[in-house]
């Protein structure tokens, strides 16, 4: 699909937190609902391989996270938002990265860079 930066969403920001395991919580600010084809993704490319290691870093980008519990196409004007995901570490260093896709026709050819959301670095 398109890739879109969906008009009135605003990333607020990401929090890697390391309570009960790894949990990357993003938010946004809504101005108005979203198209309910809008989805924002999550993933993880291992971008080193832990030190003193002979195994290379896993080339194999994964995808983390759920659907919002509040879809976007809900979204009331002025309210934050958040997308919760657990992130099982893998070996090294894993950076978690986010991005709005989509199809709808305002957005074919409008394509936002993925944001880097955190890093993750593990044993």
């Amino acid at each position: 699909p398109a890739c879109v930066e969906p008009d009135g969403a605003r990333l607020l920001g990401a929090r890697l937190s390391h309570d009960a395991g790894a949990m990357l919580t993003v938010y946004f600010l809504a101005a108005r609902p979203l198209t309910a084809l809008a989805r924002f993704g999550i993933e993880g490319t291992e971008i080193r391989a832990p030190r003193g290691s002979w195994v290379r870093a896993d080339p194999q980008d994964r995808v983390v996270g759920m659907p919002f519990a509040t879809p976007p196409m809900r979204w009331r004007p002025g309210f934050i938002y958040a997308l919760a995901a657990e992130v099982l570490p893998r070996p090294g260093t894993e950076r978690f990265v986010g991005r709005w896709t989509g199809r709808t026709p305002s957005s074919l050819g409008d394509c936002a860079p993925p944001r880097t959301l955190a890093t993750l670095s593990e044993g």
